[in-house]
């Protein structure tokens, strides 16, 4: 099995704090550019790349310019002029607003074209795949789950978005850009299995020319994914332990994949912060600074 390219991007959000309060990220953020906004959250578009450290390398880039690159609207008067005052800091969810880290995926156009049915069923176990090896691996650090548990299908099982470029990926949650070492294992865990699930979709449908043959419980048998019952009962559960008793096999299972030694360093550290429960603070700048 040859093992096609995928390229990775993101664009995590975080929230601006001026003395515990929530301020409007469009007030002092253009939304457009690499250090932007998406209303009222702060957004991060890093330039993407082929493997997490270098959209790593990126974000850490982004972050420590983000105080600089503040600047105040004219109609917001009794507000800081910069953004030297600010907090900036990673929640998945605070004060009633989610935010997400989003994760693009450029993956081959024959499975990201959604206009046909056959190519929603390859898509659909792609993001089944994403949902199993990566998102239950994520629910153990959170340390607020009000996005996951929330009332809306924003984070849900299964939230993504395609366009004529990428795979938007939208389960995630913001809480993994606290530090380098989540957002490298929450990338790295991405493209492992997307590279990987791309690499036997390929080579199932004989380079995609078969594609519309290929059923969802024949795709199961690629690369193993539960239930798709199963996988949102298990990412939905209030109960963090539910996830985590899955931990040993996902983990397995991914060391057992074509590409897992490229994205060792970044997978091991993650599970290893899971394990031992790191919980690091959500102050962006100090975190990417050491």
């Amino acid at each position: 099995i040859s093992v096609p390219e995928v390229t990775l991007g993101c664009d995590p959000e975080f929230f601006i704090l001026w003395n515990g309060r929530r301020v409007s990220a469009a007030t002092y953020l253009p939304f457009v550019g690499q250090v932007g906004c998406d209303g009222e959250l702060g957004e991060l578009r890093p330039t993407y790349g082929r493997h997490e450290s270098q959209v790593v390398a990126n974000l850490s880039s982004l972050i420590n310019r983000i105080p600089r690159s503040l600047r105040r609207s004219k109609w917001a008067v009794g507000y800081p002029e910069d953004g030297r005052a600010f907090q900036y800091e990673a929640h998945s969810y605070y004060g009633s607003v989610a935010a997400g880290f989003h994760v693009h995926l450029g993956i081959p156009p024959e499975i990201l074209n959604t206009r046909k049915d056959f190519h929603r069923v390859a898509m659909s176990f792609l993001v089944m795949c994403l949902d199993w090896y990566l998102s239950v691996p994520l629910v153990g650090l959170e340390t607020n789950h009000k996005r996951r548990l929330g009332g809306s299908a924003y984070g849900k099982p299964g939230d993504y978005r395609p366009s004529n470029v990428t795979l938007e990926y939208r389960t995630p949650g913001a809480f993994y850009l606290r530090t380098p070492k989540l957002a490298a294992g929450l990338l790295g865990l991405a493209l492992l299995v997307t590279e990987n699930a791309v690499a036997r979709i390929k080579a199932a449908s004989g380079d995609f020319r078969n594609l519309h043959k290929l059923t969802f419980p024949e795709l199961r048998e690629l690369l193993f994914v539960p239930e798709p019952a199963a996988v949102k009962e298990i990412l939905t559960h209030p109960d963090t332990r539910v996830a985590m008793r899955n931990l040993d096999s996902i983990r397995k299972r991914l060391e057992s994949l074509a590409t897992f030694g490229k994205h060792a360093p970044a997978v091991d550290q993650f599970f290893r912060a899971v394990e031992n429960q790191e919980t690091p603070g959500p102050n962006l700048v100090s975190n990417w600074k050491e």
